[in-house]
């Protein structure tokens, strides 16, 4: 296991709690495991408000929460409103980014790596040996497309049994409570020997391959 850290899915957002653990706007934060929540939450309302309280504390609401007229006389300021399909877009680029780059039958320049496995070569659209991996996953993928991603609008977050944690334990939104696996990705070879080589690792979900953590590891 890396040394790599992911203290926001360590612990499953309270229903009481309304902002990102970081205390970021959504579009910045890393604390994922909050979205997820949050767009559970929320449903079926179609907006999540941002509001600042009395001690200009920026909360994150459903819309349905929300009583201007009630927040007003409280001293709660409402900031924004954001879309629920914008934030799933951007759970969906953060969480789903490894997935993507090697579920996509496109030419990217990287390597991607799991573990001694290497999933998809540099420059490479995907070969037999990545569709054959992608179609053995709990949620799969094959160069024809990757459905876990095109219906994201349809997974149902939380939806999974708890079950007690270890010190290991990391929670996905989607599959629940995993022993997360290391991955890589690195620049094609070329670039080390120009010496401008980099190399991310990432702790990833064994299932669905989500990003729990990730960080630049290598440079030359």
């Amino acid at each position: 296991m890396s040394d790599l850290k992911a203290p926001y899915f360590r612990r499953i957002p309270g229903s009481r709690c309304s902002f990102p653990k970081d205390h970021q706007s959504l579009h910045k934060t890393e604390d994922l495991l909050f979205l997820a929540a949050l767009l559970k939450r929320s449903e079926p309302a179609q907006q999540i408000i941002e509001v600042l309280d009395a001690k200009g504390v920026r909360r994150f609401l459903p819309e349905l929460k929300v009583d201007a007229v009630l927040f007003a006389a409280k001293g709660i300021r409402i900031k924004s409103r954001i879309n629920r399909s914008t934030i799933r877009k951007i759970f969906s680029e953060k969480f789903y980014g490894f997935r993507r780059a090697i579920s996509s039958a496109t030419l990217l320049r990287n390597e991607f790596t799991l573990g001694e496995q290497a999933v998809k070569p540099s420059k490479s659209l995907g070969n037999k040996e990545l569709w054959n991996f992608g179609s053995k996953l709990p949620h799969p993928f094959s160069k024809e497309g990757d459905p876990l991603l095109a219906e994201l609008h349809k997974v149902r977050f939380f939806s999974w049994e708890m079950t007690s944690a270890t010190k290991d334990i990391l929670y996905c939104p989607v599959d629940g409570p995993v022993n997360p696996i290391d991955s890589i990705m690195k620049t094609p070879a070329e670039s080390w020997r120009l010496r401008c080589g980099r190399q991310w690792s990432f702790l990833l979900c064994p299932l669905c391959l989500g990003v729990f953590a990730s960080k630049i590891t290598r440079r030359n």
